[in-house]
């Protein structure tokens, strides 16, 4: 997880998942999720992706639970199910919102 820092609150807006190394054909793209420790799908549920087919593709998600109203101390991404064909797939999730210090 990603620890927000003490003395501050992050609103996600949006969850984005980014393919920044492959080698070799997509036989089926991995399984996602996004959201905290108690609820690992709050802001994406686990789900095939559909947009990562290539180097550089990226997937972004927004609507649903998404802005989010809550203020979050951490925040997760995961793959759930690796994909499945190429020998390296790897990328990265970026979560888009806003970081307030508490008052």
């Amino acid at each position: 997880p990603i620890i927000i820092p003490s003395g501050c609150h992050f609103w996600v807006n949006t969850v984005e998942f980014i393919v920044e190394e492959l080698t070799g054909a997509i036989i089926t793209q991995p399984t996602l999720r996004a959201g905290v420790t108690a609820t690992p799908d709050k802001y994406v549920p686990a789900g095939v992706a559909v947009d990562l087919v290539a180097l550089y593709s990226r997937q972004v998600f927004f609507g649903g639970a998404l802005p989010g109203t809550d203020g979050e101390q951490q925040i997760q991404g995961e793959v759930t199910v690796a994909a499945t064909g190429p020998s390296v797939y790897k990328g990265r999730v970026v979560f888009k919102g806003i970081l307030v210090e508490d008052q």
